[in-house]
C-alpha cells in the first residue's frame, strides 16, 4: 500500500500513568501517532473534534471502567460520530461479562491489562491498517466518481489523466486503473488540476 500515513490512536484511560505508558509504547514503536484522553467524556469530545476537522482518529484504545462515562457507554457515543472507527477496549478485569459488554457496545477488540507490548502493537496495527484501508477505499470511490464526470467538462485533461493512469496500471501489472491505490490516483489527478 502506498499510503504512508501512520494510524492516529486515541488512548483513553483515567489512570494517568497507565495512559502515559500505553502512549509511550505506541510512540516508541514508530508506527503510530498518539493523542490522549482521561475520561469517557473527553474521549467523545476528542473524537468529535478530530472528526469535525477531518483529521479522523483511526483507533481508540478505551478503558472500560472509568469514573463518569464508562468505556462501554463512550464507545456507543463515539460510534454515533464515526461508525467506522476501530475501538479496542481495555480492562484490568479478565471477566467474560466485560468482554461481552465490550462486544455489544460496538468495539472491535478487547485486551486485558496488564498486557505485553507484543500483544498490544499487532492488535493496534491491524486495527489502524484496516481503518486506513477502508478510508482510502471510500476516498478512491469518490475520486473515481469525479473522474468519470470529467470527460464532459474537459476532454483534453481527461485524456491526459487516462493515459497516465493506464501507463501506471500497466507498470504495476493491474487489470484496471480502478485497482490502483488511492494515493497513486490522487497524485496523478492532482497533477492535472494545479
Amino acid at each position: 500500500m502506498e499510503d504512508t500515513a501512520k494510524p492516529l490512536v486515541l488512548v483513553v484511560d483515567d489512570e494517568k500513568d497507565v495512559n502515559k505508558e500505553i502512549s509511550g509504547v505506541l510512540l516508541e514503536s514508530g508506527q503510530f501517532d498518539v493523542v490522549s484522553a482521561f475520561s469517557g467524556e473527553e474521549a467523545v469530545d476528542t473524537v468529535k473534534k478530530f472528526f469535525n476537522e477531518e483529521k479522523h482518529i483511526d483507533v481508540v484504545l478505551l478503558d472500560i471502567k472509568m469514573p463518569g462515562l464508562w468505556g462501554t457507554d463512550a464507545v456507543k457515543k463515539i460510534k454515533e460520530i464515526d461508525k467506522e472507527l476501530e475501538v479496542i477496549m481495555l480492562t484490568a478485569l479478565n471477566d467474560s461479562k466485560y468482554a461481552w459488554e465490550a462486544h455489544k457496545s460496538g468495539s472491535t477488540g478487547y485486551i486485558v491489562k496488564p498486557f505485553k507490548r507484543e500483544e498490544l502493537l499487532p492488535l493496534v496495527k491491524k486495527a489502524g491498517d484496516e481503518r486506513i484501508k477502508r478510508t482510502n477505499e471510500i476516498k478512491k470511490v469518490r475520486l473515481l466518481s469525479q473522474l468519470h464526470a470529467l470527460p464532459m467538462a474537459s476532454p483534453e485533461i481527461w485524456r491526459n489523466i487516462m493515459d497516465e493512469l493506464n501507463t501506471k496500471t500497466a507498470e504495476l501489472n493491474l487489470g484496471s486503473y480502478s485497482e490502483l491505490p488511492y494515493e497513486t490516483l490522487k497524485k496523478i489527478t492532482e497533477k492535472h488540476f494545479k
